[in-house]
């Protein structure tokens, strides 16, 4: 029943996610607002990509970081980020 109401609001803030996502034009990806900061099509990516989460953490007893891969793919384009 938990599982069933938390997959409910995550697609919710998923597709709120998507729209963000959708409007950072391209030109703003390599902007950082520190040198030592990630971009924002780097945040952007990471954002999205927390939704890749839910069968891995939904589905099992236990999740290990340890064995977890983040790949943030192309990030050249927003339309390639989500």
């Amino acid at each position: 029943m938990i599982k069933q109401s938390l997959l409910a609001e995550f697609a919710h803030e998923a597709e709120n996610t998507l729209k963000l996502v959708k409007a950072i034009p391209d030109s703003a990806l390599d902007y950082r607002p520190q040198p030592h900061l990630w971009s924002i099509g780097q945040l952007a990516s990471h954002i999205a990509e927390v939704y890749n989460w839910f069968g891995a953490t939904f589905d099992v007893d236990v999740f290990s970081m340890d064995t977890y891969k983040y790949d943030k793919g192309d990030i050249s384009k927003a339309s390639n980020i989500g």
